[in-house]
């Protein structure tokens, strides 16, 4: 059930449901006539002091509109509190605002929730990477020493395969990290272009071999070196042509472009792919955390996990812009833009 109450249009309670009296233990009567804010809204999450004037609630009535937000904290009448999300929607009367309709939910569990998703994501990624940097480690060792071909191609499949789940893992700790409300930290250098593409292509040739999909490169050796930070790009266009080569089928082609746009101030990437293509309706949920796309085609979802929910926090930092361009039955591709001058 949900708070419901009514405030004039300075923030005096004028009606109160049952629901908010057993959430609030404050009976009709103790509220009507009071001022809200001041009763219940009276602090901000963490504690500090919380002027009405600064309220979602009070401002969106000065503007004539409503609000949402999900971050606040109520107190109930034996000076316990819960966290909330709240709805404030204006009372209009010919063309006149006369008050707000606030509706309060209790989001307690929620945020329960959240944490235990926080500790549960921080405990897998510390624990896995660790003991997988080791392992990545001890084979890249190995593969310096004399083998026969089978042995190599083994011993490559396993580095290849530790490489993609210490990206996986690195991607959950990034985003992790930015949902808790830090932000992706930038190592800056110049960096080349050129470099940027044979780091990633050779980190997904096997995987392209495997499939016997050609992998193709077209990439402008001129193009001007610009700052940023190399291996979140390496690991973004990693990303971008790991999930290209995933959705091709085999003897298809996988194409990553790089070139300069001066009046734009731009060096635009784009990996493009021969695979069955997105739908438009899905291209923005494509690149939130474990995003699906459903393939009616092929009568199944096509996971696109966190690599890019990723690749997104990643070109953004760097003051970039990403997208998606796409045609069923034709292919995608996958490009971002990012300024030279960063």
């Amino acid at each position: 059930s949900s708070i419901v109450y009514g405030i004039d249009n300075e923030g005096h309670c004028t009606f109160f449901n049952w629901a908010a009296s057993g959430m609030t233990r404050f009976t009709t009567e103790e509220v009507l006539g009071r001022n809200m804010h001041a009763l219940i809204h009276h602090t901000h999450p963490n504690g500090d002091p919380f002027p009405e004037d600064e309220c979602p609630i009070y401002q969106a009535l000065q503007n004539q509109s409503g609000c949402h937000s999900e971050d606040e904290m109520i107190w109930r009448k034996d000076g316990t509190s819960f966290p909330a999300e709240l709805t404030s929607s204006p009372i209009i009367e010919d063309g006149v605002v006369r008050g707000a309709v606030v509706t309060i939910n209790n989001i307690t569990r929620r945020k329960q929730l959240e944490k235990l998703r926080d500790d549960l994501t921080d405990m897998i990624v510390h624990d896995l990477r660790t003991p997988l940097t080791s392992i990545l480690s001890g084979m890249q060792t190995l593969a310096i020493t004399p083998m026969n071909s089978d042995q190599q191609e083994l011993l490559e499949i396993g580095i290849a395969g530790g490489e993609t789940l210490l990206g996986m893992v690195n991607d959950l700790l990034d985003i992790s990290k930015s949902e808790s409300g830090g932000s992706l930290s930038l190592e800056r250098a110049t960096v080349s272009a050129q470099d940027l593409v044979t780091d990633a292509l050779q980190q997904v040739a096997l995987l392209a071999r495997q499939k016997t999909i050609t992998l193709l490169s077209d990439a402008d050796s001129a193009i001007t070196p610009f700052v940023g930070d190399r291996e979140k790009l390496v690991r973004t266009l990693v990303n971008l042509l790991g999930n290209a080569l995933k959705f091709t089928p085999c003897g298809g082609q996988v194409t990553l472009r790089v070139s300069e746009h001066p009046t734009s101030g731009e060096i635009v990437f784009a990996v493009q792919d021969t695979g069955e293509g997105i739908p438009a309706e899905a291209f923005e949920r494509i690149f939130e955390k474990f995003g699906q796309v459903e393939d009616r085609r092929l009568g199944r979802k096509m996971s696109t996990g966190l690599g890019l929910t990723f690749c997104k926090m990643a070109i953004e930092a760097h003051g970039g812009r990403i997208w998606v361009e796409s045609e069923r039955g034709v292919g995608s591709t996958f490009s971002f833009a990012l300024p030279i001058s960063s």
